[in-house]
């Protein structure tokens, strides 16, 4: 509902960025807590909830292709609904990855300016990478059941997908380099008065 009050304020071409900003923040947020070193119950909770979003997407995508109307205005929701969900899968497996690579090339060079990293012995990192990968790897599994579904449906995700990232790239490039300075540079250990 949110995103169709931005819709209607700032145009329908600003809810796939608006989509991506939300989500990359969140996952930032998740990847945060990921490296911060708690047991699997919260890992399980945060993949089930991704889970059930992914199946109110693909219900509301039923739901729209089964009612009568074949009008353009049904196939816009439909190609909404699923660029949203696409977009939503790209940022869920695409910022996992940019931040082990952070975390990784930070914990190589200097962990020390890091209050996440220089808190973590070698265990405790091991346990992080292995988190992320984790959820990098089911990010993956859920994506590909995901566009096994919308294979069903006749549509073509990977082509939509590439489609909805080659027209808003500039624009996803500056939102994930703003959201990765902002994550990184609260890291910083000057800021959260951490001593390494």
């Amino acid at each position: 509902r949110f995103g169709g009050i931005v819709s209607t304020v700032l145009g329908a071409d600003f809810v796939p960025v608006f989509v991506f900003q939300a989500s990359l923040g969140f996952e930032m947020q998740v990847c945060v807590c990921l490296g911060s070193g708690f047991d699997a119950l919260p890992f399980v909770l945060l993949l089930a909830v991704d889970t059930l979003e992914n199946g109110y997407y693909l219900w509301s995508l039923a739901r729209e292709q089964a009612s009568e109307s074949k009008s353009i205005a049904s196939s816009l929701r439909q190609h909404f609904i699923i660029s949203t969900l696409l977009v939503r899968e790209y940022v869920e497996i695409a910022t996992p990855i940019l931040f082990l690579a952070f975390a990784e090339l930070i914990r190589y060079f200097n962990p020390t300016q890091s209050a996440l990293l220089c808190s973590l012995d070698d265990e405790g990192f091991a346990k992080m990478r292995l988190f992320i990968l984790a959820d990098i790897i089911l990010e993956l599994v859920i994506f590909s059941v995901t566009c096994i579904v919308l294979r069903c449906y006749s549509f073509r995700p990977l082509l939509m997908l590439r489609g909805v990232v080659h027209v808003y790239f500039y624009p996803f490039l500056a939102v994930s380099a703003a959201f990765l300075l902002v994550c990184w540079s609260n890291q910083h250990t000057h800021f959260v008065g951490a001593v390494c």
